[in-house]
């Protein structure tokens, strides 16, 4: 590349830079709304995946002790603070 094409890729990256700085506060409510938007196509779309359900079922047992005795029988393989976490 040449000086010249240089300087202006220097140029418009300083104008960039400045203009994101003045509107970060737009770029981050953009960015996030998008973000969610897709987040929310995307999980209309995909199943719920068998450790999930096991999640779900094991954190609504009624007693601590259910959710211990249903860990112990290995059907699921998490470690016991997930799923008292989950019911929480």
């Amino acid at each position: 590349m040449s000086r010249p094409s240089l300087e202006r890729l220097d140029h418009l990256a300083e104008v960039i830079k400045e203009q994101c700085e003045i509107r970060k506060l737009w770029l981050l409510c953009g960015f996030s709304v998008v973000y969610w938007i897709s987040t929310c196509l995307l999980a209309l779309r995909k199943l719920i995946w068998n450790d999930e359900l096991f999640s779900l079922y094991t954190a609504r047992l009624p007693k601590i002790s259910d959710i211990w005795a249903s860990l112990l029988t290995g059907a699921d393989q998490i470690p016991p603070l997930f799923p008292l976490i989950t019911r929480a």
